[in-house]
């Protein structure tokens, strides 16, 4: 299990602009940050970098470990 960094290239007010998270792959990083956001909070055209930080201990489970909005 992997941990990335996704940071939004544009946000506005009101928009996510950076997620944490456990993932198996940077693919599914975008799907669990995609999923847990509200759409109307949540662009659906958003443009993010997703950067590998590190790994998770044995046993996590997939996940949001932070969530940080504008």
């Amino acid at each position: 299990m992997n941990i990335y960094c996704l940071q939004a290239e544009n946000f506005d007010y009101d928009d996510y602009e950076s997620f944490v998270v456990r993932a198996e792959s940077e693919s599914s990083a975008r799907e669990i940050a995609t999923d847990y956001a509200p759409r109307q909070a949540y662009h659906f055209h958003w443009h993010a970098t997703c950067e590998l930080i590190g790994t998770a201990p044995d046993g996590s489970k997939p996940g949001i470990v932070l969530a940080s909005m504008h």
